[in-house]
């Protein structure tokens, strides 16, 4: 499974072919170590003010290719006028030549920005997922374009292998690819993380000193490069566990997981065991409601068993009474209204935690509990 940049496609994206492709880029098993940019903005583009490229795919040891997508179920050029569909308003470009501009407005400065990076091969295609594209022309390489046939036949990953073999192998055959090192195996996971970090780097802005300085509570919101790194991290494991010293960024991080498996449609359970805290990620996870439940893990209990205890009840009932009460409801319930799909769990001291609820932690293990903590 590729990863993809933004893990999301932004639901503003109106091609249903963009949609597949970035769902077939993710989901494909020999995609796995790839980096994949959706909707890459362009902000020095060599012809116009500004451009865009659908996708951007890194492939370690092969290259980067620059795809355009044209989903449009019937595809013709007049008089050197490009139509997609029923649309029309011509385009006098061609996916193949707006693709290559696109990618040679961020070569240049890329290799500028990072010589590391000058002898990988970058390339660029189109994609026709709903219409068959079998046209040959000196203006392009037949094998720089995937059509339907080709798109419902193959996975994503070996169609993309297929363009860069095929860009790798005219390179060896040319006096002007001399510069190329097919036996370097380029871009190595370095080379590509410095890529993937000039065309799409994380980054943070903060509002000025003095709007800070009545806001105290903006220092959480500083992510490093290794809070990032963790992020992306949890995007392909069922279990991810966090541990540290106070003041390093955990209970942001719980934070950002909740907004981003929201983000996905999911359904989170985001709980701790202190009262205020609780309370402060409720506040900070307003915004991400319903699909968001924030609170103490107690008061999710005595949520879901109904039990309210006057004078705060004794220790016997936090730790055993309870539980036991809130799994009998829990067990019994018909509505779904307590089905998560993601548990993200707060707690101080893990290793006592772990301690005194070491049966709960196999038992949840053991039926696929899900866990993120602090």
């Amino acid at each position: 499974m590729a990863r993809m940049y933004p893990p999301v496609i932004a639901p503003d994206t109106k091609s249903e072919g963009e949609r597949e492709i970035f769902r077939r880029l993710r989901d494909d098993p020999a995609t796995e170590d790839w980096s994949v940019l959706h909707s890459l903005n362009i902000a020095k583009h060599i012809r116009q003010i500004e451009g865009e490229v659908d996708f951007v795919i890194i492939v370690p040891r092969k290259g980067v290719l620059f795809l355009e997508v044209k989903a449009a179920y019937k595809i013709r050029r007049e008089s050197g006028l490009w139509y997609y569909g029923n649309d029309p308003k011509p385009d006098s470009r061609g996916p193949f030549k707006q693709v290559s501009l696109a990618m040679h407005s961020l070569c240049g400065e890329l290799r500028e920005k990072e010589p590391e990076v000058q002898r990988v091969v970058y390339w660029s295609a189109a994609i026709f997922p709903y219409a068959v594209f079998d046209i040959e022309s000196p203006e392009w390489h037949l094998w720089q374009s995937i059509d339907a046939r080709q798109f419902s036949r193959y996975p994503i990953s070996k169609l993309v292998l297929n363009v860069l073999e095929n860009a790798r192998q005219l390179l060896v055959s040319q006096p002007t690819g001399k510069w190329f090192r097919p036996d370097a195996g380029e871009p190595d996971l370095h080379q590509c993380k410095l890529i993937r970090n000039y065309l799409r780097r994380d980054f943070e802005v903060f509002e000025a000193p003095i709007a800070r300085a009545k806001k105290l509570e903006t220092h959480l919101l500083h992510y490093t490069q290794e809070q990032f790194d963790a992020l992306d991290a949890m995007e392909d494991s069922p279990r991810v566990m966090f541990n540290g010293p106070a003041g390093t960024g955990k209970t942001v991080l719980a934070i950002e997981a909740a907004r981003r498996c929201s983000a996905a449609g999911a359904r989170v359970l985001l709980v701790c065991f202190n009262r205020f805290l609780g309370e402060w990620l409720a506040t900070q996870t307003a915004g991400l409601r319903p699909l968001v439940t924030a609170g103490t893990l107690h008061g999710h209990m005595r949520r879901a068993s109904n039990s309210i205890v006057a004078g705060g009840g004794s220790q016997d009932y936090w730790e055993r009474e309870l539980p036991q009460l809130a799994i009998a409801s829990l067990l019994e319930d018909q509505t779904g209204q307590h089905v998560y799909d993601e548990l993200i769990l707060t707690v101080r001291s893990f290793s006592r935690w772990e301690n005194a609820n070491r049966v709960r932690w196999a038992n949840a293990q053991k039926h696929g509990g899900y866990f993120r903590t602090r």
